[in-house]
């Protein structure tokens, strides 16, 4: 990790971060390449399961909204709790 940080210029944490966006599902990702979403929402939202990021991509849909960092948290939170549904991520967002 330290080498490629060198490498590149940037600090080991975000490299850590990259690395972890190869956790998002595909849909999820290209909002983070196409500038939808911000990198650090997407982030929080790649420790979600694969269903409920699929979930996400629903609610992001029904409410034409993405993520600002707080909700994310609070999303993560509520997969943390095992209480995260797709009502819920809409309410959020």
């Amino acid at each position: 990790m330290e080498v490629i940080s060198e490498e590149c210029g940037d600090s080991p944490k975000q490299v850590q971060r990259y690395l972890k966006l190869t956790k998002l599902i595909p849909e999820l990702l290209e909002k983070v390449d196409d500038g939808t979403m911000g990198f650090t929402p997407a982030v929080q939202l790649s420790y979600l399961k694969k269903k409920e990021q699929q979930e996400i991509i629903d609610a992001m849909e029904a409410t034409q909204c993405t993520p600002s960092l707080s909700q994310a948290i609070r999303i993560k939170k509520l997969s943390e709790a095992g209480k995260l549904t797709e009502s819920e991520a809409e309410g959020i967002l």
